[in-house]
């Protein structure tokens, strides 16, 4: 039986410092290089949990890509050589959890403000004035234009004559 290997991109990897102090809510205050059983006695000696590890054979890629597990590199003098390890995501993404923290720290205004920005920067979209994203090409043209909104009726009845006295209105 062959045994895949798992790539991962450079970008899902995170450096172990940055995991401690953004996922583990813990500050390292050494200057010294940091490594993965370095990390387990200092969070052992100062009372914090330890992050579950999990096996590269139990990880897919899209777990990682989703969040769910985390690639963590410790420190040595070359920056892209450390021993990588995975673990359990200890802020897995749920978007309630999303939802609530929107909707306590950002008004809609403010939201409505930061989509706008990143549709202009990110994208170069922009919204019209029905609230539809169109590129800011279309969104110019928009704007040169005058709309003349016009109602007309053009309904024409048909009535055919039955077999008595009235008039009935022929269907389409």
């Amino acid at each position: 039986m062959s045994i895949k290997k798992l790539v991962v991109c450079e970008e899902n990897i995170i450096g172990i410092k940055e995991f401690m102090s953004e996922y583990l809510n813990v500050q390292y205050d050494k200057d010294e290089r940091l490594t993965h059983y370095e990390m387990q006695e200092y969070l052992i000696e100062n009372g914090y949990p330890l992050p579950r590890k999990v096996s590269f054979a139990r990880v897919k890629k899209n777990d990682i890509n989703t969040g769910k597990y985390l690639v963590v590199r410790e420190e040595t003098k070359r920056h892209k050589k450390g021993r990588k390890l995975i673990y359990e995501n200890p802020i897995p993404f749920t978007p309630k959890a999303l939802l609530n923290e929107l909707n306590t720290s950002i008004t809609s205004e403010q939201l409505a403000k930061i989509r706008e920005k990143i549709l202009n920067e990110e994208f170069n979209l922009g919204t019209d004035i029905y609230g539809d994203v169109v590129p800011k090409k279309e969104l110019e043209s928009y704007d040169e234009c005058e709309y003349n909104i016009t109602s007309s009726k053009n309904r024409q009845r048909r009535y055919v004559l039955t077999t008595g006295r009235h008039l009935v209105s022929k269907g389409r």
